[in-house]
């Protein structure tokens, strides 16, 4: 598995087990402070992202979020 924030691959050995403390995370850090919003995107583009949460055994949303979040804290930049 592709450890996103670390930008470093990580070994897997008991998949049950990770997929229960990745729910638990998941289910923690919805409780913190996030807006819900409406955001229109390319139906390619969010097939793509689904695709690569897929492979990363993340919910889309948290993969756009964490792409957000990288940009805004200048990890990553775009150029228009």
């Amino acid at each position: 598995m592709h450890d996103i924030d670390n930008d470093a691959f990580i070994e897997i050995n008991n998949h049950e087990e990770e997929l229960k403390n990745y729910r638990a995370y998941f289910k923690n850090a919805a409780k913190q402070d996030k807006k819900r919003i409406t955001l229109r995107i390319n139906s390619k583009d969010l097939n793509t992202i689904r695709k690569k949460a897929s492979e990363q055994v993340l919910p889309y949303q948290t993969l756009i979020n964490i792409l957000l979040r990288h940009y805004v804290r200048g990890k990553i930049e775009i150029t228009l």
